[in-house]
């Protein structure tokens, strides 16, 4: 009986034990896989970012930026994927050099759009929005992508100054303003072409 309670309380022991070694041993391939595919792929990649920015410094910072997001979002299978990795330095390449276009003197505030001050004014610009989505009423667009697109076409925000506002990446913002230009511009075409 007590030989059973023994072997009882080193099986708990060793299964309390097992999630920790586990996690010590799960951060130390994270390191390895990190390591290992930056050696296999860091050159690659360097040599890819410096194709799009022309310049060994943006490449660089583009880089590190990459292998930091790696090692915190990526699984240790997508470390060794150099076509996942790629695509995440593609799309750090372009939220890199949008940020730049964020105009400084701009100042931002919490409320969307800003706050006009006649009444009248207000009154216009909600019923010149009604006048614009109801052109292209044919066409399926959600609330959030009416939004983004008027932020950005009627009030002259940017990408950043939008994605800080409604709280998306600014890849996301700029995708959701490029397919709305998109399908207006197809509906006004084809609106050409049977007239």
């Amino acid at each position: 009986m007590i030989a059973q309670w023994v072997v009882y309380l080193a099986t708990l022991l060793v299964d309390w034990q097992k999630p920790l070694n586990e996690a010590i041993g799960g951060e130390a391939n994270r390191e390895r896989s990190i390591c290992e595919a930056i050696d296999k792929f860091g050159h690659a990649l360097n040599a890819y970012l410096f194709s799009k920015t022309q310049d060994w410094h943006e490449a660089e910072n583009i880089s590190q930026e990459l292998w930091i997001s790696v090692h915190e979002k990526f699984t240790i299978e997508q470390m060794g994927s150099y076509g996942l990795l790629r695509c995440r330095a593609n799309q750090l390449f372009i939220d890199h050099y949008r940020k730049r276009k964020v105009r400084s003197f701009v100042e931002t505030r919490d409320e969307v759009p800003e706050a006009v001050t006649k009444f009248d004014d207000y009154i216009d610009d909600e019923w010149s929005q009604e006048l614009f989505w109801e052109t292209f009423e044919d066409l399926d667009f959600t609330e959030d992508e009416k939004a983004i697109f008027w932020l950005w076409a009627r009030h002259n925000y940017t990408y950043a100054e939008i994605g800080n506002r409604q709280h998306m990446p600014t890849s996301t913002v700029a995708d959701k303003v490029a397919k709305v230009r998109r399908l207006c511009k197809e509906y006004l075409q084809k609106q050409e072409e049977t007239e």
